[in-house]
C-alpha cells in the first residue's frame, strides 16, 4: 500500500500529528526489537552456558552470593512417530480411530486403550522419547 506525497499545505493537523506519533512508535519499535533480540540472543548463550557449568560441576541447584537459585531439571517428553502410529493401527484394525485423513484420533485411541480394545504396550515400537534440559533462576526464599 503506497501512497504518493501529498503537498504540505493540504494535510491535516490531525494527520500531521498522527504521523508524528506513527513515526515515533516506529522509531521506539525498531529500538525495542533491537535490544529484545540482542537480549534474547545474550540470554540464551548465558543458558547453555550455565547448563555447561553446573553439568560439570555435576550439580543441579547452585546459589550465587547475591540469592540467586539456578535450578536445572530434566524433563522427559513422549510423543508418538505418527507416520509408526498410523500403521500400527491399520496393523492392529481398531474401528473408529484412524480418520479419512489418515491421523490417529488421540480420544478414540486413548478410550481404545482404557477400553482394552487395544494393549499400549502395542505401540512401544511408535512412540519417542527426548529429554528436555530446562533451567530456572528465581531469587532463593528467605525463612
Amino acid at each position: 500500500m503506497e501512497t504518493q506525497a501529498i503537498p504540505e499545505n493540504e494535510i491535516s493537523e490531525e494527520t500531521k500529528k498522527l504521523g508524528r506519533i506513527l513515526n515515533s512508535t516506529i522509531e521506539c519499535f525498531y529500538e525495542d526489537k533491537q535490544n529484545l533480540d540482542k537480549y534474547k540472543k545474550s540470554t540464551e548463550e548465558y543458558n547453555t552456558e550455565i547448563k555447561e557449568l553446573m553439568a560439570k560441576l555435576n550439580t543441579d541447584i547452585f546459589y550465587t552470593d547475591s540469592g540467586l537459585q539456578a535450578k536445572i531439571s530434566v524433563q522427559h517428553r513422549e510423543s508418538f512417530i505418527e507416520e509408526a502410529l498410523l500403521n500400527k493401527i491399520k496393523t492392529l484394525k481398531i474401528p473408529g480411530v484412524i480418520k479419512t485423513k489418515e491421523y490417529v484420533d488421540m480420544d478414540a485411541l486413548e478410550d481404545a486403550i482404557y477400553n482394552e480394545v487395544l494393549d499400549a504396550s502395542e505401540l512401544s515400537s511408535c512412540r519417542t522419547s527426548k529429554e528436555v534440559i530446562t533451567l530456572k533462576v528465581s531469587k532463593k526464599k528467605v525463612k
